[in-house]
């Protein structure tokens, strides 16, 4: 009977030795690291802020001018916006795509994984701690205390 196989181990790199560079889009966008997933979010809110921004302003244009047409907009979306004038189901269907966006697109994220230890730095000397429970910063910042 052969003996059994060693388990596997991930390699760890000696104190002060750097990994080998990886591409931008192993680093930045499939990344597994905790703080760039973090960031990820943070630019994802950001963006997402943006385009409900966007659509902020075009119910604030037809609340502020009723019927005024908008010029581009009759070209990007010629079927709720005909000759650039918005039709009220199109206003309706607007303020709900700006609700959904600033609430589940931006709003959550930015203020879970990013706002939290995944971008901040670790104190020197100071271990990582996993449970909420167990960690000070973390113990404080939820509802539940245990």
């Amino acid at each position: 009977m052969p003996a059994p196989a060693a388990p596997a181990v991930a390699h760890e790199l000696p104190h002060g030795v750097h990994p080998a560079p990886t591409s931008f889009w192993r680093k930045y966008i499939f990344s597994t690291d905790h703080k760039v997933i973090g960031k990820q979010y943070l630019f994802y809110s950001l963006f997402m802020l943006i385009i409900g921004g966007f659509l902020a302003g075009l119910v604030r244009w037809q609340l502020a001018w009723p019927g005024k047409p908008i010029g581009f907009m009759g070209k990007l979306m010629p079927e709720g916006m005909p000759g650039g004038q918005m039709l009220p189901e199109f206003y309706n269907s607007l303020f709900t795509m700006h609700a959904t966006i600033m609430i589940f697109f931006a709003i959550m994220p930015i203020s879970g994984p990013s706002s939290s230890r995944e971008v901040r730095r670790n104190p020197a000397g100071r271990p990582t701690r996993l449970s909420r429970r167990f960690n000070p910063e973390g113990r404080h910042s939820g509802s539940f205390r245990s």
